[in-house]
C-alpha cells in the first residue's frame, strides 16, 4: 500500500470520528445550542479550513471560476446549510444520536438511487445489491419494533426528501 493510499485512510479516518462526535455532542448538550448554530458553526470552520488548498488548486490549474460559479455554489452552499444540514442537526434532537447517525450512515446509498433518477446515470447490480444491504443493516441496528420516534421529526424528514427531488426536477 501506498503512503499517499495510508494517508487517505488516515484523514477519512480521522474525519469521520470528528463528524461522529456532532450528534452525540448536540445531544448532551441537551439544546443548549440551536441547531442551526451548530451547522453553521461547523460549515464556516470547514470553510476556513479548506479554502486555502481549494484557492491554490484552482490556481495552480489556472482555473478562474466567474460570477456565475460563484453564484452557484452560493446557492448550494445555501441549501446544503439550511435544509439538509438544519434537518439533521433536528433529528438529532428529536431521536437517538445514534440513530441518527445509524440512517445518516445510508447517505452515499440513497445518492446512488437519487443519480440514477435525477442524472440518469446507470444503476448497476452491485449499486441495487448496496441499497439492499444498507436498508436491511439501517432496519436490524435499529430494530423499528422497538424504536422511538417523535412526530415532530416526520415533517422535516418528509421536507428534505421533497427537496431532493424537486431539486432533481428542476435538472432534468
Amino acid at each position: 500500500m501506498t503512503t499517499d493510499r495510508k494517508r487517505g485512510y488516515l484523514y477519512i479516518l480521522l474525519a469521520a470520528m470528528l463528524y461522529s462526535t456532532t450528534e452525540v455532542a448536540l445531544k448532551a448538550l441537551g439544546g443548549a445550542f440551536a441547531p442551526m448554530q451548530v451547522t453553521v458553526e461547523r460549515v464556516l470552520l470547514g470553510a476556513a479550513a479548506l479554502m486555502p488548498f481549494a484557492l491554490n488548486d484552482l490556481k495552480k490549474r489556472d482555473i478562474q471560476l466567474t460570477k456565475a460559479d460563484w453564484g452557484y455554489f452560493t446557492l448550494l452552499g445555501f441549501l446544503t446549510v439550511t435544509l439538509h444540514m438544519s434537518l439533521l442537526q433536528m433529528a438529532v434532537l428529536h431521536m437517538d444520536a445514534s440513530a441518527t447517525s445509524i440512517i445518516y450512515s445510508g447517505n452515499p446509498v440513497f445518492a446512488v438511487a437519487l443519480a440514477h433518477f435525477i442524472l440518469h446515470e446507470p444503476l448497476k447490480k452491485n449499486h441495487l445489491l448496496a441499497i439492499g444491504v444498507e436498508l436491511v443493516g439501517i432496519l436490524f441496528i435499529l430494530n423499528p419494533a422497538h424504536l422511538e420516534i417523535s412526530p415532530r421529526c416526520c415533517l422535516p424528514l418528509t421536507v428534505r426528501s421533497a427537496s431532493c427531488v424537486c431539486r432533481g426536477s428542476a435538472r432534468s
